[in-house]
């Protein structure tokens, strides 16, 4: 029984779920009601196996403006030339109208970024990036299309509605320096804030960022009835914050369950997950 429990779980590491959920945002503008965000993190990759060529095709199936990968490209005990070998097979040729952004995880290297960033990833490492809609319901292009302009140096041309994510450390191990980041953002507009850690959010909360996008607990990894995530490796939020979409104070957050694994191979009750998150202005 115990054997076959194991083997169960361990199959459960390549059974990468799609999920869907639809965040209301106070002050989200109009143009932004129903922009689509695919949440990745803790891909945890050593090389292109059968993981990943489930996790290519079926990012290639998505429908959305923008990716984002909270951190963690790297399965701890591999070389990070092997990870960006595997990176490149998954993440190459993929098109996303506003882009792929990307944020660094506790197991990744600053060596990475530059090969990542060929990759077409815009690494965010206290750093902003915004992308931005007319108002001009003629300017705008269907989903799939280019979008009306993505990226400008200023936010100021009349009829431009605005959303910059903010990209911070990983939170891990010391509070991520939103100040630092949020100092290059323009005056204005949603910000959205991309952490590695759940703990994030209990600074970003001071920093009236309304969504937080993040990973690294692996959903618990396993997860026990009656019992809940084991493990979120979490210093500040403890267990509270595993997965899905949470609150702290006026912060909502949304935890990403991860692609891969640590320590052992084994999933149970949190399957893998691409996170398609749907923003919609608060009712």
């Amino acid at each position: 029984m115990l054997v076959a429990g194991l083997h169960w779980s361990y199959l459960a590491t390549f059974d990468i779920e799609v999920t869907h959920t639809e965040i209301e945002l106070p002050d989200l503008p109009a143009e932004f009601d129903g922009y689509r965000i695919v949440l990745l993190s803790c891909l945890h990759t050593a090389g292109f196996g059968p993981r990943e060529r489930s996790l290519r095709g079926k990012l290639q199936g998505l429908e959305a403006d923008l990716l984002v990968v909270a951190g963690d490209f790297r399965k701890l005990d591999c070389r990070p030339q092997d990870t960006l070998a595997a990176c490149r097979r998954i993440f190459e040729g993929l098109h996303f109208p506003d882009g792929m952004l990307a944020t660094r995880g506790n197991h990744d290297r600053q060596s990475m970024f530059g090969p990542l960033s060929k990759m077409g990833l815009r690494i965010l490492f206290n750093d902003c990036f915004t992308v931005y809609r007319s108002r001009s319901p003629d300017r705008q292009k269907p989903r799939g299309q280019e979008a009306a302009p993505t990226e400008r140096p200023d936010g100021t041309e009349p009829g431009m509605a605005a959303l910059t994510f903010v990209g911070v450390g990983s939170g891990v191990r010391r509070d991520p320096d939103w100040a630092a980041a949020l100092s290059r953002a323009e005056a204005g507009g949603l910000k959205i804030g991309i952490c590695h850690s759940p703990d994030g959010v209990v600074s970003a909360s001071k920093h009236a960022i309304p969504l937080l996008l993040c990973g690294h607990t692996h959903g618990g990894q396993v997860c026990l009835p009656g019992l809940g995530p084991l493990l979120t490796e979490t210093r500040l939020v403890g267990r509270r914050f595993a997965s899905g979409l949470c609150r702290h104070e006026d912060t909502l957050l949304y935890v990403n369950r991860g692609i891969g694994w640590t320590a052992l191979p084994l999933r149970f009750n949190c399957p893998p997950e691409i996170s398609v998150l749907t923003l919609r202005p608060q009712r």
